[in-house]
């Protein structure tokens, strides 16, 4: 509120513009990444032809949903308070300038675990199919013995 509190009354201040232009924002740094991604970001944005913050920041939220809840924060120390933090992200660009591509590639390794995690439950839907099979067929013979 602009209003300035004293004993007799309220004051009001001379009121700023809005400004009609966005403010700077600093370029997007590779450097600020993980070791273990910022060169392979900077080399995937190369590749594509497309801003490098379009892949390091959709391969930031990938790995922050891999995360999940596994870390959290703590901010009392004598408190169980804890906050698990979510990332979001969103890139933007005008049409044709590589967005989808960019995406597309920051989220290949997600893609990868995805199918690595559907391929172990198929095997364990299998094993557990084979198991229900067995079972029954003990359960049936434990039946006729006791008749």
């Amino acid at each position: 509120m602009n209003l300035i509190s004293t004993p007799q009354a309220y004051i009001w201040r001379e009121l700023d513009l809005i400004q009609d232009k966005p403010r700077p924002v600093d370029p997007f740094d590779c450097a600020m990444l993980p070791a273990d991604i910022s060169d392979w970001v900077a080399d995937a944005a190369n590749r594509i032809g497309c801003p490098a913050d379009f892949v390091g920041v959709t391969a930031m939220v990938a790995l922050a949903a891999v995360i999940g809840n596994k870390a959290s924060i703590m901010p009392k120390a004598k408190d169980d308070w804890t906050v698990v933090p979510n990332l979001w992200g969103a890139i933007i660009g005008r049409p044709s300038s590589k967005k989808s591509p960019a995406m597309t590639e920051a989220m290949k390794f997600l893609k990868m675990l995805e199918k690595e995690a559907e391929e172990e439950y198929q095997r364990a839907q299998a094993d557990h199919k084979i198991n229900m099979i067995e079972y029954t067929a003990l359960q049936k013979n434990s039946e006729s013995e006791l008749t």
